[in-house]
């Protein structure tokens, strides 16, 4: 039989070296990999005095702030109803006492010249307008109708009339929604376009209240970049058929100035843990400029609502409470979006906050040599006489100079994009007769060919250089609003827009650190 060789004595030894390494190791776990400290548990109070929040949510007080919103009307971005709601919105956090903070947000979206389009029936004292709103854009392309507008007559699409009439070109549908549909058409435009109609208007018999929005969504708007006038208007249109019409509308991209609204309800003792409480306040609609938005209004009446009920409970809080308003609901939470790039992922709070400085600090730099350039124009022969221009450009420090090199070359690339245009006009005109070469429209193209080359041939050269040649003296160059100048003139305008631009962007930057810092200063976030 075989015995065991070692002492009792080495038997303790190694044991006790056992144990020191499992000491260790355990040592370094809780030095490297600490425990979070404990938090003593909130439990709900629930003999807390509620008269205060239930009063603030009585259906009768959410209908009036309901109401009210709903009275400022479209709350779509760019719009005067979403500013106005945002006022009330930061109002109600100031009156309250909350801390307020904004971020800007900007959103594009496709407004319609005027707010609305509009169709025009009869003419002289018997003429009759009525306000028609156009639908959200086929994928990027927005309703616009010609400058004269779309012309025809007034057609009722239903089945029995569509199947009695074979020439469709010189006709408006009009969609009575409260009758049944022509299956075949129902209401793709897609289907009204190809039997050639020259726009599609929708209504209700009964109101645009009862038009069933959420089957058009799918209907009047394809994933194409088509241009085919699509309306929606009051029934009231449809004493009109068999009339002539005019139906003009001409939306486009525009980029929505808008905000988030935070306020922070603050607890009586400091903490480090927030509740949040994130809803929107704009609207989204098929129609962009009739965003009603009654859903999220009532979102926000009952936000508001609820901030009436907490304040009184401000002193029993453990917790700070912070209501966020977002903007952008209908261009794909781009407001929600916004402000989660600037707080950043769990864990990454304290980088977005390095980024953010940093980001700061190189618009600074910017703004710095901006007002460099701008003060050089103080000077009546900078940007006119080229010797004295090339001997102010040399004393310059490197950056400021290859900053002012690369504005003067934007702004010369741009005159010769826009006499891009001009020349492809006057060559299409003159190609219509291209064999007679003593026409009005050759020496039009040849004289627009010269423009082109001479300013093609000058926006290679540095400023100094561009100044010796005769057409920068012309208003060939072209002011940030668009009208034409003169070369000095269009650089001094492209100088203060930049500025301009670099000035709201330091703006937004300081929004962003300011909520950066307050979001990294809580440890726990719930909402």
């Amino acid at each position: 039989m075989k015995t065991n060789s070692k002492s009792p004595s080495a038997k303790i030894v190694g044991a006790i070296i056992f144990a020191a390494l499992l000491l260790g190791a355990m040592a370094f776990f809780v030095k490297v990999f600490p425990a979070p400290p404990y938090r003593a548990p909130v439990f709900l109070d629930r003999h807390y005095d509620r008269a205060a929040m239930q009063a603030a949510v009585m259906p009768e007080a959410v209908q009036a702030t309901y109401d009210t919103i709903l009275g400022l009307g479209s709350r779509g971005p760019g719009q005067k109803g979403l500013d106005a709601t945002a006022d009330l919105v930061e109002k109600t956090f100031r009156d309250a006492g909350l801390e307020v903070l904004s971020q800007r947000v900007d959103i594009p979206y496709p407004l319609a010249e005027g707010g609305h389009g509009t169709i025009s029936i009869g003419a002289g004292d018997a003429a009759e307008t009525i306000v028609a709103w156009p639908f959200k854009p086929n994928y990027t392309q927005p309703v616009v109708t010609p400058e004269a507008g779309v012309k025809g007559t007034l057609f009722l699409a239903t089945e029995e009339n569509v199947r009695h009439e074979s020439d469709f070109t010189d006709k408006i549908a009009v969609i009575d929604l409260s009758k049944p549909l022509f299956k075949q058409l129902e209401t793709n435009p897609g289907h009204y376009r190809e039997l050639g109609f020259q726009a599609v208007v929708v209504t209700h018999a009964e109101g645009l209240d009862k038009v069933p929005w959420k089957d058009l969504i799918s209907t009047m708007v394809v994933e194409m970049p088509l241009n085919f006038i699509r309306v929606a208007t009051e029934p009231s249109i449809l004493e009109h058929i068999g009339e002539e019409a005019v139906l003009k509308c001409r939306s486009r991209w525009v980029n929505a100035k808008t905000r988030n609204v935070i306020g922070i309800l603050k607890a009586k003792e400091p903490t480090d843990s927030a509740l949040v409480i994130p809803f929107t306040y704009d609207a989204a609609s098929i129609l962009p400029d009739y965003a009603q938005g009654p859903v999220q209004a009532l979102q926000t009446a009952l936000a508001i609502q609820l901030v009436e009920g907490l304040v009184p409970h401000r002193d029993a809080l453990r917790r700070d409470v912070i209501f966020i308003a977002l903007t952008g609901l209908s261009q794909s939470l781009y407001g929600s979006s916004r402000l989660l790039s600037t707080i950043g992922n769990y864990g990454t709070t304290e980088a977005m906050g390095t980024r953010i400085e940093g980001e700061i600090a190189e618009n600074n730099n910017r703004i710095r040599i901006l007002k460099e350039i701008q003060a050089l124009f103080d000077d009546p022969a900078f940007a006119s006489d080229p010797a004295a221009t090339e001997a102010k450009i040399k004393t310059l420090a490197p950056d400021v100079r290859k900053l002012l090199a690369d504005r003067c070359s934007s702004v010369m690339r741009r005159a010769v994009f826009s006499q891009s245009e001009v020349l492809l006009q006057a060559e299409i005109a003159f190609k219509r007769n291209p064999d007679d070469l003593t026409s009005a429209e050759y020496h039009a193209f040849r004289r627009e060919k010269k423009r082109y080359d001479d300013l093609n041939n000058m926006s290679a050269l540095p400023l100094s250089r561009a100044l010796e040649r005769p057409i920068s003296a012309t208003t060939a160059f072209e002011l940030s609003d668009g009208s034409p100048a003169r070369l000095r003139d269009a650089l001094v305008s492209h100088i203060a827009h930049l500025l301009a631009y670099h000035d709201e962007r330091a703006e937004t930057l300081d929004q962003d650190l300011a909520l950066q810092r307050l979001f990294v200063s809580y440890s726990t976030i719930m909402g």
